[in-house]
């Protein structure tokens, strides 16, 4: 019998922690296994003449989360084989993602780059766990692959938390400045349109235009990186929230844009009655 301890990362509660549990129990060749929720790790006991650490990692991943391997008493093919070869696990931070298809679209990039010998995203922890061989990857030109894909690849887990603070930091006062170019005008707009309604009607026209006006920062400066991320992940056949999100604000504008000479229309013939 061999042991072997992983490192899941992905997991937010207890309930995950019993489905890993769960998945790795149904491996054939697993003995015993259980996960620390607080630990974040799986330990496993397993006949190595049956399963292998590959076969525990993928178990994992079929659960829909991502493990790396720390401790293992056995070698096994595929992986120790490549590690044999210099290739090295790290965990890197990844942020603008907004749902679980933009880390596979992550993972689809980087798994494609030579020397890459897995990518593992979670999209719960926003962290990716790359498997590479230094000498052939360069991590700066996989950093600005992951940029042009609208997300990006941040520091190393490993790094010191002062510079996993300051990257946060950096994320929400950037997410803060987005909420106020949005949150201004979409309150005025929202008073014009009171206004409008419950106390006095305004001009068509001069209200179309100021809401216009307010609207543009709106879509256009705070909602810059949606469009942006949806761009991207068109030009790489793959759809995420972003895409939604796009089509349908883009699907209604227009409709809105449709309806407008119909809804002056019938203005008109409202007041020559």
């Amino acid at each position: 019998m061999s042991k072997a301890v992983l490192k899941v990362e992905g997991m937010t509660c207890s309930a995950c922690a019993r489905s890993i549990e769960k998945a790795l129990q149904g491996t054939e060749g697993v003995v015993e296994a259980g996960v620390n929720f607080p630990a974040k790790k799986a330990y496993i006991t397993f006949n190595e003449g049956i399963t292998g650490t590959d076969a525990l990692l993928t178990a994992v991943e079929s659960a829909g989360y991502t493990a790396i391997v720390i401790e293992a008493d056995v070698a096994i093919s595929k992986t120790d084989t490549k590690e044999k070869q210099g290739t090295i696990t790290e965990v890197y931070r990844i942020s603008g993602m907004s749902c679980a298809s933009c880390a596979q679209s992550v993972e689809k990039i980087i798994a494609d780059v030579d020397g890459v010998f897995s990518a593992n995203v979670s999209f719960a922890t926003n962290k990716l766990a790359l498997a590479y061989v230094p000498g052939r990857v360069d991590l700066d030109a996989l950093r600005k692959l992951v940029e042009t894909a609208g997300y990006k690849m941040g520091k190393s887990a490993d790094d010191s938390a002062a510079d996993v603070e300051e990257d946060e930091e950096k994320e929400v006062k950037e997410a803060h400045r987005r909420m106020v170019i949005a949150g201004v005008p979409a309150v005025i707009i929202v008073t014009l349109m009171i206004i409008n309604m419950f106390v006095y009607m305004i001009e068509f026209n001069i209200y179309t235009t100021v809401v216009a006006i307010l609207a543009f920062p709106v879509i256009f400066i705070a909602g810059s990186k949606t469009h942006k991320s949806s761009l991207n992940a068109v030009r790489h056949r793959s759809a995420n929230m972003d895409v939604l999100v796009q089509h349908f604000s883009n699907k209604y504008a227009n409709a809105k844009l449709l309806y407008h000479p119909f809804y002056i229309s019938s203005d008109k013939q409202q007041a020559q009655h």
